[in-house]
């Protein structure tokens, strides 16, 4: 963790979990120790980045100087290594130094990563976009599942939407239709995020029963299987949109129940979320039927 002063990052993570159980190492970026820190797999899952001085006591950098992102951006080379060979890495809020604005101070805080930044004002409620709740995220608020994972309250600042269709995506937008919360899986190179190459296909790993007839039984499984070095993490299966299942890792199958359903046609989503954040889904759309009952002396079909 990138973190100094108040330590308001660490403060969060020990809120978010039973205080000391996510083992981190605390490094103030101003200092000769992160100026040489070995920055690896190996030695660390994930890089966070506290927020900026300027989003209200925030920690890292100060209101006229931005001694810690030059630090951190002196290091751009190797965070994109770290994250390259699968690490993660969470920038969270930059302020007025990550707003798109220069004249409220230079925009350096998102400058070890390849994102946009924005400028405009944040305004609310804010909404959560069909990749944030692929991604699992929820908002109870709008029945999307049990919890509240975006944000209730006016932000520090917005990102400028990504080209559509690349590997940066949007998982929360505000009411303005601007960024809130962006994600990426894949690699940085030639200075943009790219999807990384894999030649497991979404069929590998998803295995859903045809659609070819109607389901008489209501009930079924999605078979799942782990190629090419695919580590499952979290499957979420979904029917008409609607979050009905979450299979943690280890589980082979996703059961899919429509019992209770009316006759007609349903869409199955799964969401497979695999240990290294990558996102593969399947989709079909099934038939309900009612079974066909035998008549006397007839055998089954």
């Amino acid at each position: 963790m990138l973190d100094r002063g108040d330590l308001d990052a660490v403060r969060a993570l020990d809120k978010a979990y039973p205080p000391g159980s996510v083992p981190r190492t605390v490094v103030d970026p101003r200092t000769p120790a992160f100026a040489s820190a070995a920055i690896n797999t190996a030695s660390f899952s994930a890089i966070i980045v506290a927020s900026d001085t300027t989003c209200g006591g925030c920690d890292l950098n100060d209101f006229s100087a931005t001694l810690d992102s030059d630090a951190i951006n002196a290091r751009k080379a190797d965070i994109e290594a770290f994250y390259n060979a699968g690490g993660g890495v969470l920038a969270l809020a930059g302020g007025n130094h990550g707003d798109g604005n220069a004249t409220n101070g230079a925009d350096v805080f998102y400058g070890f990563v390849p994102v946009p930044v924005g400028g405009v004002a944040v305004s609310a409620p804010f909404t959560l976009t069909a990749d944030g709740r692929a991604l699992g995220f929820e908002d109870s608020t709008k029945g999307i599942g049990t919890n509240d994972d975006i944000n209730c309250c006016p932000t520090h600042n917005s990102f400028s939407l990504p080209a559509a269709g690349g590997a940066l995506k949007v998982a929360e937008t505000d009411s303005k239709g601007s960024a809130e919360t962006l994600f990426a899986q894949g690699s940085i190179s030639g200075g943009s995020l790219v999807d990384k190459p894999s030649a497991v296909k979404p069929s590998d790993v998803i295995k859903l029963p045809s659609s070819k007839r109607c389901v008489s039984r209501r009930r079924f499984r999605i078979r799942l299987r782990q190629p090419g070095g695919i580590r499952i993490e979290q499957a979420i299966v979904f029917v008409n949109r609607k979050r009905v299942r979450v299979v943690k890792r280890k589980r082979v199958t996703a059961p899919v129940d429509l019992t209770g359903l009316p006759k007609g046609r349903f869409t199955v989503k799964i969401t497979v979320i695999t240990t290294t954040g990558r996102i593969i889904t399947g989709q079909r759309r099934y038939r309900t039927c009612t079974p066909k009952r035998r008549g006397p002396g007839k055998p089954r079909i």
